[in-house]
């Protein structure tokens, strides 16, 4: 859609699916056009213009299909009411693509010989600096290619003062749209020349367009575009000085052009305007200045420059961009913002995940020792009570067992013991083991004493003690013995 501001700026904005598509990458310089003219000759294209000082803005929407093209018109008030008898639509929100009127771009078309689109770039910087009455940090700057060929470059460069078209990316933002491409006016209404084919196809031909109070100049040669100019605003009844003053300029801009381009015999002016427009001192200094040449032609049969800005959008390849560069750094500093917060959005929905998962896992697994502990309760008093019983069994068959008995055990040791060895002690654990202390005559006899003890089938393990000589010489010993692995 194109919208046109109180101050004579236009927005072309899109309509979603009832709009043209605007593409978003740069190539070389220039704005990329999301989708080509045959993709989208079946969208509907609305064109919208504010009238001041009624504060109603006029908007017609043009459906371009294979059966022809429809225009359908209306007007709506920017209070939000509608105008009775003229439509009740709204201007709907979205992307605009911004379009500067001629007394706010400077226009030059420049030949270049073929290089590279950065060097290009450069180039177009280089010599805007040159005639541009501010510094390049205080413009916004860009360029179109015209014609490349084999011989050169012909680029369409423009520029405009940063402090005029940031105020309407601020006026424009409150509205709820978003501007992602500023294009001129003066080209809007020049692609509705050439669709039209009012163009002189020999020879050059000045184009003098007088159109919503401005006066601008296009000078084309053979429908190639050599000069594009805004000579700036102009009052509804114009006095004959101003308009002497008007073509006394643009009698220069045409002698600035033959010295820069060469004089061309065949040359034509056409004088455009609308009917009942106030230009009549305007097109007398024109017939004095230019007796015999000057053509007039009226704009009512032509498309709204509005729709040549939407034309120009859907089928140029490359197109100007006076974007500035706030613009594009807030808006990726925007998108930005918006992927950092989709990041922390999906690191945090992750971390909960994870945390759940966590969570879930740890009460799992409480939940599952839970079960264990209750299932442990539940078997604990069964099985000590077991273990009681079986501790008490044990304890009955140690006593009842007689093989290991405190007699049984003695009589063995009895047996067992040689000749000139006594036995003092005699030490009976039930279970344990047996101890026994005594006395022999030499010590040779405690060791076969306890070699003995080791060859008996009933004790397990012989351990001596200390052995000490007593006052009567006779050699005291101990021995600890285990009872058989056959013990219950």
């Amino acid at each position: 859609m194109v919208f046109c501001g109180r101050f004579g700026v236009l927005y072309v904005l899109r309509m979603g699916e009832c709009g043209f598509c605007v593409g978003e990458r740069m190539i070389e310089g220039s704005f990329a056009v999301g989708r080509s003219w045959s993709e989208m000759a079946s969208r509907d294209i609305t064109v919208a213009v504010t009238e001041q000082p009624a504060g109603q803005v006029v908007w017609s929407i043009v459906r371009r299909g294979r059966a022809g093209t429809t225009v359908e018109d209306g007007r709506w008030s920017l209070d939000g009411s509608a105008v009775p008898g003229a439509g009740d639509k709204p201007l709907p929100k979205g992307a605009i693509v911004l379009a500067l009127p001629p007394h706010s771009v400077v226009m030059r078309v420049l030949d270049f010989p073929v290089a590279e689109a950065s060097e290009i770039a450069s180039m177009v910087d280089l010599q805007i600096d040159k005639f541009s009455p501010f510094p390049l940090d205080q413009m916004v700057v860009s360029h179109e290619i015209l014609q490349q060929d084999s011989h050169g470059v012909r680029v369409l460069a423009a520029v405009a003062r940063s402090a005029v078209v940031n105020p309407l990316g601020k006026r424009c933002a409150p509205k709820g749209t978003k501007i992602t491409r500023v294009d001129a006016l003066l080209l809007g209404r020049w692609q509705t020349l050439v669709d039209a084919g009012q163009l002189e196809s020999e020879g050059r031909e000045t184009l003098v367009i007088v159109e919503d109070g401005a006066l601008s100049v296009i000078i084309h040669d053979a429908g190639v575009l050599v000069s594009l100019s805004g000579l700036g605003e102009i009052p509804p009844a114009l006095e004959p000085d101003m308009a002497a003053d008007l073509v006394q300029e643009l009698a220069h801009l045409i002698i600035g052009i033959e010295a820069e381009r060469g004089k061309v015999r065949q040359a034509t002016l056409t004088l455009w305007s609308r009917q009942e427009s106030g230009i009549e001192a305007l097109s007398a200094a024109l017939q004095t200045r230019f007796p015999g040449g000057v053509r007039e032609r009226s704009l009512d049969v032509l498309a709204s420059a509005l729709s040549g800005v939407a034309s120009r959008s859907l089928g140029t390849p490359r197109l100007l961009d006076l974007t500035p560069v706030v613009w594009r750094g807030a808006e990726e500093a925007q998108r930005f913002r918006r992927q950092m917060v989709l990041a922390g959005v999906a690191c945090l929905g992750a971390w909960v995940a994870l945390g759940g998962a966590g969570w879930g896992l740890v009460a799992w697994q409480r939940a599952d020792v839970a079960a264990y502990k209750a299932a442990e309760t539940r078997w604990q008093e069964p099985a000590n009570a077991v273990r009681r019983l079986r501790t008490q069994v044990q304890m009955i068959q140690r006593y009842m067992d007689r093989r290991v008995s405190a007699l049984e055990c003695l009589r063995e040791i009895s047996q067992l013991q040689p000749a000139g060895v006594d036995l003092t002690s005699f030490t009976y654990s039930k279970g344990d083991g047996i101890e026994i202390v005594g006395e022999a005559e030499s010590g040779a006899l405690v060791i076969t004493f306890n070699e003995q003890l080791n060859t008996s089938k009933l004790f397990t393990d012989v351990t001596a003690g200390a052995r000490t000589l007593t006052s009567r010489q006779r050699h005291r010993f101990s021995f600890k013995i285990s009872f058989s692995k056959g013990e219950p």
